[in-house]
């Protein structure tokens, strides 16, 4: 992690670290590696960042529910920037070789799959309307995903069509995290 932000929850942010590297544990230790290789190039947190802050904000109580729902969207996260490289043949992610071309393109989208699945394992045990929310969110950024594929070089892209690429692929994940946190906190949607 190398967010340099406190806000107040680097200790929960903490948390959520020890629970993302303990869940990217796996019988075959290639998966293992690449998952901790992409877990430990960093970034902002600012996913689990927005969903602890929304979750203490409106009162949420048992702080270990929010960092395990944090963890889960930040695996997505990390998960859909394997395959966003993949997608549009990034190279480098935060300053190193991307995973695909560390490691293979095979291996590092089953690396992908393998933090989509672990995500949902830690997400899966929340009320369905949580779940829901984050499939809707997922399925949104995968949208998203084609939308730019499709738009790539289109010099003819509205600022609509681009500003809806942005809300799928970042917005929405994001604005997601502070919901789910606030229904993990008792608040209602409305």
């Amino acid at each position: 992690m190398t967010t340099v932000w406190d806000f107040g929850v680097l200790k929960e942010l903490a948390l959520v670290e020890q629970r993302i590297r303990e869940s990217v544990v796996s019988e075959e230790r290639l998966l293992t590696d690449i998952a901790t290789y992409v877990i430990a190039a960093g970034g902002k947190r600012i996913r689990p960042t927005v969903t602890l802050l929304s979750f203490k904000a409106l009162g949420g109580k048992d702080i270990q529910q929010a960092v395990d729902l944090a963890a889960a969207l930040e695996l997505i996260h990390s998960a859909t920037l394997i395959h966003d490289d993949i997608n549009d043949g990034g190279e480098m992610r935060r300053g190193r070789p991307a995973a695909y071309k560390k490691y293979g393109l095979q291996n590092a989208l089953v690396t992908g799959d393998f933090l989509f699945v672990k995500a949902f394992g830690i997400g899966g045990k929340f009320d369905p309307d949580i779940v829901e929310l984050t499939a809707n969110a997922c399925a949104a950024l995968a949208e998203g995903e084609i939308r730019q594929k499709r738009h790539a070089f289109d010099t003819s892209v509205t600022k609509d069509e681009y500003v809806d690429i942005i809300r799928r692929k970042t917005a929405l994940p994001i604005m997601a995290g502070a919901k789910i946190a606030g229904l993990l906190a008792g608040a209602r949607l409305e």
